[in-house]
């Protein structure tokens, strides 16, 4: 499952830039109401933003945008009966593609603040942890190191509730821990 993962993750713009055009190729030849279908394209856009960030976001807004546009002056070069858009459709195109870009930029953002909030929060679990540690090393000096972690560890493993034989396994395993380091 891992390996599926980092594999989406690598080529997630090869997937959002292919899911784009398979959304203008599908809408171009199945759908009528092609206005209709404009808010598919929200979906890479928010894909876009929660993985990426608001830059890649907006960009990839930004290429739906042009491709949508594109699409419209082909389709209306290579048709029979030449149709030029409505000042409604410019309206609801210019307003669809305002709150694309939006959206992009809002969900960007709010991932970014996210993923910062994540990596505070594990440097702050990091730094108590540190900082129990110096009290531990500090507060009980007639005890080697190795004898009060596997005191500690028997502690931990008798309240996530192990068996008695697990418990000394985990306290033999904390005693152990130092032995690599006589060498």
């Amino acid at each position: 499952m891992k390996k599926i993962k980092i594999f989406v993750l690598e080529h997630f713009e090869g997937a959002i830039i292919s899911l784009v055009f398979f959304g203008i190729i599908a809408i171009a030849f199945f759908v009528y109401y092609r206005l209709s279908f404009l808010n598919f394209f929200f979906i890479p856009v928010i894909l876009t933003g929660y993985f990426l960030g608001k830059k890649k976001a907006v960009l990839i807004g930004i290429f739906c945008i042009s491709l949508v546009i594109l699409y419209f002056l082909f389709f209306n070069l290579l048709a029979t009966q030449k149709q030029p858009l409505s000042l409604e459709e410019i309206v609801i195109l210019l307003t669809w593609a305002s709150f694309l870009v939006v959206t992009g930029g809002i969900i960007g953002d709010v991932s970014e603040r996210r993923e910062k909030k994540i990596r505070s929060m594990r440097r702050s679990y990091v730094g108590v942890l540190d900082i129990l540690l110096k009290y531990l090393e500090v507060a009980d000096e007639a005890k080697p190191r190795s004898v009060r972690i596997s005191h500690l560890a028997g502690k931990i493993s008798k309240a996530a509730e192990l068996g008695p034989s697990e418990v000394e396994d985990v306290k033999s395993a904390a005693l152990l821990y130092e032995a690599g380091d006589l060498r």
